[in-house]
């Protein structure tokens, strides 16, 4: 690989749970990467009420379903072209299937960028819900918040900006084993190709956020 210093383009995959959100912002950290988190896109998408907004809130929460492959190519190709050439980039939660993967590519192309290396981070499905439960967001200024970690209750306000913390209308337990169950059949395919093309790194998602970091650190360097 060449030096973290010059621009690079990784992409994070794993299940619900997993924590690609928090290890993608630390990566985008240390190395300078701007993050792109396809689910925070949708969310801003979808609370925005546009005409595509609303289609999507539909497919997400009403129906908890996959977003269509061209709707989510068109978001992405949107978001990549304002990210200067000068930065290197963390794709968080895409592609989620293989067709994604062969248009994702065909969008780093056309913009220039190559796909560096995709980190997977395992998580065994018991794990991955029972973060899930835990997960909460800010209804204000839309981080993520842990439940033990960020707020102490529930009903806790938002430590970074006071707004109300509020569960993600995604993450009940139905639409986490749903949601799971679609990363078995449409994204393990997705992490398969990857490997077989030699650029996959994959990581042990047991443990604490620091542990999983560096052994991601390790296996990229």
């Amino acid at each position: 690989m060449k030096d973290f210093n010059q621009p690079k383009n990784l992409i994070i995959l794993g299940s619900q749970g997993a924590g690609k959100g928090t290890q993608a912002k630390l990566l985008a950290e240390k190395f300078g990467l701007v993050h792109l988190e396809m689910g925070e896109i949708l969310r801003r998408t979808i609370k925005s009420q546009s005409v595509l907004g609303k289609k999507l809130e539909k497919i997400v929460y009403q129906k908890k379903e996959l977003v269509p492959d061209k709707m989510i190519i068109r978001i992405l190709s949107q978001e990549i072209k304002q990210v200067s050439f000068k930065k290197g980039l963390i794709l968080d939660g895409f592609p989620r299937t293989v067709e994604q993967t062969e248009e994702g590519e065909r969008v780093f192309q056309k913009n220039k960028r190559s796909i560096d290396k995709v980190i997977y981070i395992r998580l065994l499905e018991k794990e991955s819900l029972r973060r899930i439960a835990k997960r909460f967001n800010c209804s204000s200024c839309q981080k993520s918040l842990i439940l033990g970690r960020d707020i102490k209750k529930a009903e806790s306000a938002c430590p970074f900006c006071g707004g109300s913390s509020e569960k993600r209308i995604d993450d009940t337990p139905s639409g986490a084993r749903k949601r799971i169950k679609i990363f078995k059949k449409e994204t393990l395919p997705v992490i398969d190709y990857f490997r077989r093309n030699k650029i996959l790194v994959e990581v042990n998602g047991k443990g604490s956020i620091q542990e999983i970091f560096q052994r991601i650190i390790k296996k990229i360097k």
